[in-house]
């Protein structure tokens, strides 16, 4: 359901036999490319006394689509499950984390 969209209205504000999750749509944000990503890192607690935890840096999955606040008919460029997508695109933490730096640096 696209942000402030008549769907959106309407199902906020009706009692609906279906249960949906709404949550906020983040724009102007950080993209890849110009495409959206995702960050997946993985963290055990094996303990909590004493406190013991596994962490794995994970990886970046990066969007089939260059991404466009302006259409929301278009999911390849809001989406990063691939599911049925096309081919799933992944760089390291490492790559994150450069590109985060660049960004930064380079930004105002």
């Amino acid at each position: 359901i696209a942000p402030n969209s008549e769907r959106l209205e309407e199902v906020a504000t009706s009692e609906l036999d279906e249960d949906y999750i709404i949550q906020r749509y983040v724009c102007n944000e950080l993209t890849w490319n110009t495409r959206k990503f995702d960050v997946r890192m993985f963290w055990f607690v094996a303990s909590v006394d004493p406190l013991i935890v596994l962490y794995h840096d994970g990886y970046s999955r990066i969007g089939n689509g260059d991404y466009s606040e302006n259409d929301f008919k278009d999911t390849t460029s809001h989406l990063t499950t691939h599911t049925g997508l096309g081919e799933e695109i992944k760089d390291t933490f490492q790559e994150f984390e450069k590109r985060l730096f660049q960004h930064y640096r380079s930004s105002p």
